[in-house]
C-alpha cells in the first residue's frame, strides 16, 4: 500500500507541474481535468504515441 500512495503523490505531483504548466489545482480538480483531456493516439514504428490537446479555457 505504501507502494501505491508514493506512486500516487509523484502522478499527482508530476502531472500539474509539467503538463499543465504547473497550474496549482486541488486533487478533485486534478481528476476533473484527467478525465477531460483531449487527445490523439498514433502508432509510429510499433510506438505509441499520445499527443494530449488540453482545454485551457477550463482554467478561467
Amino acid at each position: 500500500m505504501t507502494c501505491f500512495k508514493i506512486s500516487f503523490a509523484n502522478i499527482c505531483w508530476y502531472l500539474p507541474d509539467e503538463c499543465f504548466n504547473g497550474e496549482k489545482m486541488t486533487l478533485q480538480r486534478l481528476f476533473e481535468v484527467i478525465f477531460d483531456i483531449q487527445g490523439e493516439v498514433r502508432i509510429e514504428n510499433g510506438c505509441r504515441k499520445v499527443k494530449y490537446e488540453p482545454d485551457y479555457t477550463y482554467y478561467t
